[in-house]
C-alpha cells in the first residue's frame, strides 16, 4: 500500500518544545500514575517509597528505541529537575 494513499502528514514530535505545557505535564505524570496503581498493591509507606524509586530507576535505565531517545531523555531530565 502506498504511504500517500490516505494523504496523511506524519509529524514526529520528539522534544519538549513540540508539546504544550499541559501535554508535557501529562507525559511527566504518566509513569507516576501507572506506579500509583502498583503502590496500591502494597499500601505501606515503605512500599510506596520502594515503588517510586523503582519507577524512577526504570525510567532512567530501560532501553529506549532510537526514535524515542530524545523524548525520553527530555522527560527524565525534567523529572530530575523537579
Amino acid at each position: 500500500m502506498n504511504s500517500n494513499y490516505y494523504n496523511v502528514e506524519v509529524i514526529i514530535i520528539t522534544n519538549r518544545t513540540d508539546y504544550t505545557t499541559g501535554e508535557w505535564n501529562q507525559l511527566l505524570q504518566s509513569p507516576v500514575q501507572a506506579g500509583i496503581y502498583v503502590v496500591y498493591a502494597d499500601p505501606s509507606i515503605t512500599g510506596m517509597f520502594k515503588e517510586m524509586k523503582v519507577i524512577f530507576k526504570a525510567m532512567q535505565e530501560q532501553p529506549v528505541p532510537e526514535a524515542a531517545q530524545e523524548l525520553v531523555g527530555s522527560l527524565v531530565a525534567d523529572v530530575k529537575e523537579k
